[in-house]
């Protein structure tokens, strides 16, 4: 228990004493400065390896570049073309405007009229170097501009290496003056149009809130800075990274007026030089090369931008952590480098970890950079790594002194084990010896002579039998002793290939075994001496005579199916999930219009938009594929390569992996535009017989008739029959001629036809002038006498539209009767659908019986439609066949003008009008 207890003492007290060791000496380097300008490249690389920062600029730099000063023709420019910019910039309408170079002495012309435009211009802000050195003395700036209080300062803070990483928000003079920088300057001027005024709090008075923002001096060893120089109020540089940086509009460009009318409103507007000439020019964090430098006016306009962003937007400030936390960063990251090299066993795995955890230090860094701490990164980094090799070494150490310890305790059972393992090498000898005889493989030895020569020594049972021959026969032979020389060639050569590689090789041969061709797979395996000669081969063969006899058919099978592949005349492909094809035959690319398969695959690399002719032809292809695991008889138009459009049809499946998985489709297309084109012409005569066949027969009918029914006739319980005939058309037809009369029929009739189609009726025929037409069949309904006393009722008023040629009106006569009928088909040529029955008869007596423009009805009819239609009885009329016949005639219906009215009026005056009037009741012309 106390040697336990005393073990993990010692243990803790040495890690204790690595941590803070290493501790000390790393916090000794950095407070020396020697880690400063690591700490500051490390920070360089988290800025270059920020994201990229989105939103609009509020800042604008107007610049002056070589080739500007080209065309101003010298430098200074002169006041007056410093005038007229300024004259344009003020018609923007900028919030602030900031003058980045020295304007000490007039440069005439144009004097008067700058000291105008400055005296105007009450958000021009102009700089004087505030700072002076012996390689850099003050200047100062206009003097109207210093009375006006519009000035700023213009110096910058450099860093060792020459880098600007800190930004003066002011700086003091040697009078005690406290004068802002342009950045500064303009950004306060920008947030007082926004109605934001900077506040000092602290008890040092020291903290700045504007807006969302809290400024905070740079301390001396804040971050990775030592003792650094934080004279006036300094901030730590938290550059923007936009891509393009600040926008920027050439002096030249605002001279000939050549930018939007509001592209400064509101904005802050800095002119400033970029010309390499002015040597106005700085490093920064994104410095990578000399050639990548910043302008002195784009690291104000950065300033200004970061203090509108912190304040307005709450963009996070970058400011360093204080100094006991930096302390104590280092001692948790010198702990965490104890306890791996501690934990850690193997000295790879050590430094794998420790640089696994030096990766997780870098990011933890990074993230903090982004969340706007600079923390340092290269003392916890190096007290990382010396904590972990010092303690792994430490335990290295102890380890040694274990080992020797044990070492000695080995010894002295060295001798035993000796003596044990010779007796476990006995059995394992025995062993091996038996899978040597019993193995199925062939095993056969062969020594390497000191000249060169190879002999052979022994072969195992398998062997033995597979060969042929056995192995006292081998021994001492070498390969031409028992191949043919051909045969023995090829075996010394592949022994000498096995000594040359010096390693185990592999290779197939033929040779000849019991008179017979046999194929063997050989591993050939060299053994070496205590002088690393090569002495002897151990070899191991399998005879695959039947696998090769089996390859051979198989390539035999594929050379076959690859010739039908490439001969067929059905294109067959492979194509992938996503619309490309794997392969393709000829003969598919002969029916796309390509010169070979070749050129199909390299221009069709998207079937599904380039092929098809309907776009979601391929999709509905797919879908069935899914649904159905393979697709028959698929009609598609695609597009050939000349742009023609043709008809195919697909057959496909899908080809899957052992898990189900799809691999591609693979199928055959045959070309079907022929055979389209011989189709659509087919079913064009085939719509054209039926149009014809249901213009002479009722559809019904006709469709039956295609069925091939050898007699078509029916029966009907109840139908009505009309019969209409022009009066007085037989005299009229031999007055005009024939072109006329059959002319002047066909507009009737049309318009007949077309009052058939309306109250769906069965036009029966036309019998010269006369028209029947019935309903209630083919098929039955239960309306069929309304429908044609209102087919009539409109027949009588269409007649009217027509003139005979001596102007008068022509009159129709029509019978109506309501009865059975048998309908059918007669004739097997120029066949008609016709009625027969009494009832059709005494329809046709009603006609003929009636008067000029009347509609005389039976009883039956009558009796149907009594409560509907009003209708007046005729006295008894004798019927052929019939005998005396009560009928009616029909006057209109219930609730419309009745005929009898027009005729009581008058309107109708015509002799067969006044033949019907006669030949009505005359008790209903009375009333």
């Amino acid at each position: 228990m106390w040697t336990k207890l005393k073990a993990q003492f010692l243990r803790r007290q040495s890690i204790g004493t690595i941590i803070i060791g290493v501790t000390g000496v790393v916090l000794a380097l950095q407070w020396s400065g020697t880690l400063q300008l690591l700490e500051s490249a490390v920070l360089d690389r988290w800025f270059r390896l920020r994201p990229l920062e989105t939103g609009e600029s509020r800042v604008i730099i107007v610049t002056i570049d070589e080739p500007d000063i080209s065309r101003l023709g010298h430098w200074p420019m002169s006041d007056a073309t410093l005038a007229t910019l300024l004259e344009k910039l003020k018609q923007q309408q900028p919030t602030a405007i900031g003058l980045d170079f020295y304007r000490n002495l007039p440069v005439e012309p144009g004097h008067q009229e700058l000291l105008k435009v400055f005296a105007s211009t009450p958000n021009l802000i102009g700089i004087k170097k505030a700072l002076s050195n012996a390689s850099s003395p003050a200047v100062e700036p206009p003097p109207i501009l210093q009375n006006r209080d519009q000035v700023a300062a213009s110096d910058l803070v450099q860093d060792a290496d020459g880098k600007v990483r800190r930004h003066l928000l002011s700086v003091r003079n040697r009078q005690g003056k406290t004068i802002m920088t342009l950045g500064t300057k303009l950004a306060l001027a920008y947030l007082e149009s926004k109605n934001i005024q900077p506040e000092v709090n602290g008890k040092d008075k020291t903290l700045i809130q504007m807006g969302k923002a809290k400024f905070r001096p740079l301390q001396e060893n804040e971050g990775g800075y030592v003792r650094a120089d934080v004279g006036g109020y300094q901030i730590l540089s938290n550059f923007h990274k936009t891509r393009g940086g600040v926008p920027k509009i050439s002096i030249t460009d605002v001279l000939e007026d050549r930018i939007p009318a509001n592209l400064m409103r509101g904005r802050i507007v800095l002119i400033g030089t970029v010309a390499a000439s002015l040597n106005d020019n700085f490093y920064t964090p994104y410095t990578t090369n000399p050639h990548t430098f910043w302008s002195g006016v784009e690291l104000h306009a950065d300033l200004a931008s970061q203090i509108l962003s912190a304040a307005l937007d709450g963009r996070q400030l970058l400011r360093g952590v204080p100094e006991p936390i930096e302390w104590f960063w280092v001692f948790l990251w010198s702990s965490v480098g104890t306890a791996l090299g501690w934990r850690v066993r193997s000295p790879c795995w050590v430094v794998v970890v420790i640089l696994a955890a030096g990766a997780s230090l870098m990011g933890s860094a990074y993230l903090f950079f982004l969340g706007g701490w600079w923390v340092s990164a290269v003392s916890p980094f190096l007290s990382l790594v010396s904590a972990g090799l010092v303690s792994r070494g430490f335990v290295l150490w102890r380890q040694l002194q274990l080992s020797h310890q044990e070492l000695k305790d080995y010894a002295q059972t060295l001798e035993a084990k000796v003596q044990e393992r010779t007796q476990e090498l006995g059995e394992k000898e025995l062993f091996l010896r038996n899978i040597y005889d019993g193995v199925a493989e062939s095993i056969f030895v062969v020594d390497v002579l000191e000249d060169g020569e190879f002999q052979y020594v022994g072969m195992n049972p398998a062997h033995e039998h597979l060969a042929g021959i056995q192995s006292s026969e081998l021994q001492g032979k070498t390969p031409e002793q028992l191949f043919p020389p051909d045969a023995a060639a090829i075996v010394r050569q592949q022994y000498q290939t096995c000594i040359e590689a010096g390693e185990t090789i592999s290779y197939e041969e033929c040779l000849p075994f019991q008179g017979q061709q046999t194929w063997w797979f050989t591993n050939l395996t060299p053994l070496r001496d205590k002088q690393e000669r090569i002495y002897r081969i151990i070899g191991s063969s399998i005879n695959i005579t039947e696998r090769k006899q089996a390859e051979a058919a198989l390539q035999q099978a594929e050379e076959k199916y690859r010739s039908i592949f490439e001969n067929a005349d059905e294109g067959l492909f492979q194509t992938t999930p996503d619309g490309r094809y794997l392969s393709a035959n000829p003969a598919l690319a002969r029916i796309y219009g390509y010169s070979d398969a070749e050129e199909l695959i390299a221009c069709l690399k998207n079937i599904n938009q380039q092929l098809y002719v309907d776009k979601v032809r391929r999709a509905k292809f797919l879908a069935l594929l899914q649904a159905q695991d393979r697709v028959s008889n698929f009609k598609s138009q695609v597009y050939r390569k000349d742009g023609s459009i043709i008809w195919v049809v697909e057959n496909a499946r899908i080809v899957r992996n052992a898990q189900g998985e799809p691999l591609y489709y693979e199928g055959s297309v045959v070309d079907i535009t022929v055979r389209k084109v011989w189709e659509e012409a087919l079913l064009y005569q085939q719509q054209c017989t039926d149009d014809l066949l249901y213009n002479i027969l009722p559809v019904p009918i006709a469709q039956r008739l295609k069925l091939q029914e050898s007699i078509i006739a029916d029966s009907f319980d109840e139908v009505t029959v009309l019969f209409a005939d022009l009066v007085n058309f037989t005299e009229l037809s031999a007055q005009i001629s024939a072109t006329t009369l059959v002319d002047l029929l066909n507009k009737i009739f049309s318009v007949f036809d077309r009052l058939t189609q309306k109250h769906g009726l069965e036009k029966i025929k036309t019998i010269g002038d006369a028209y029947m037409v019935v309903g209630g069949l083919p098929t039955p309904r239960p309306d069929h006498a309304e429908a044609v006393v209102e087919m009539a009722l409109d027949m009588q008023q269409e007649i009217t539209r027509f003139k005979r040629h001596d102007g008068k009106p022509f009159h129709l006569r029509i019978g109506i009767n309501t009865g059975s009928v048998v309908a059918g088909v007669i004739g097997t040529k120029k066949f008609a659908y016709d009625l027969w029955g009494d009832t059709v008869n005494v329809a046709s007596r009603m006609e003929s019986q009636g008067a000029a423009g009347g509609i005389q009805v039976t009883a039956a009819t009558y009796e149907l439609l009594k409560d509907k239609y009003v209708f007046e009885q005729r006295d008894a009329i004798l019927v052929k066949g019939k005998g005396e016949m009560i009928t009616y005639w029909l006057i209109g219906k219930k609730g419309a003008h009745p005929v009898s009215v027009k005729i009581r009026s008058g309107l109708w005056v015509s002799s067969e009008v006044k033949e019907f009037s006669e030949q009505r009741n005359p008790r209903s012309i009375e009333r």
